[in-house]
């Protein structure tokens, strides 16, 4: 009889345990098209985590370096989690044939519940903004 009240008492801390570990496990937003005039304006989420202010840009005051110019990748990254969270993103230009053209990806830690901006430098041939026709992008969130 005594073990039948004890029962409650060890199936708490197992099942705790098992719903903060359900709680910190990585969230995908998968990957999304976005149209190029549209980057910039587009939210994703993964979880609880929000980006936008997508930019990819030719990096300022920078000098051509052989066949690669150094670009710019950056985005605004909201955490609405209570807990810090590393947060991954990938962006991958495509031409009008379907070929891909640029390709970057970073990552920040975001405390709970604060913004941060995340800014990643790359290099890629010099007209490739003007060759890309849309986008792809992807976050991924976690503990």
């Amino acid at each position: 009889m005594r073990r039948r009240r004890l029962l409650p008492f060890l199936v708490l801390p197992i099942l705790a345990a098992s719903l903060s570990a359900f709680a910190q496990e990585a969230a995908d937003s998968g990957w999304k098209r976005v149209a190029k005039a549209d980057l910039e304006r587009f939210d994703l989420t993964a979880g609880n985590v929000r980006v936008n202010n997508l930019v990819v840009e030719r990096e300022k005051d920078s000098e051509t370096a052989g066949p690669a110019t150094p670009f710019e990748f950056s985005a605004s990254v909201a955490n609405r989690a209570a807990d810090r969270l590393r947060v991954h993103l990938q962006i991958v230009g495509v031409k009008a044939d379907g070929t891909p053209s640029l390709a970057s990806n970073t990552y920040v830690d975001v405390d709970p519940r604060r913004n941060e901006s995340v800014r990643e430098t790359f290099r890629a041939p010099p007209g490739v903004l003007e060759e890309t026709a849309t986008y792809f992008v992807r976050a991924l969130a976690a503990p």
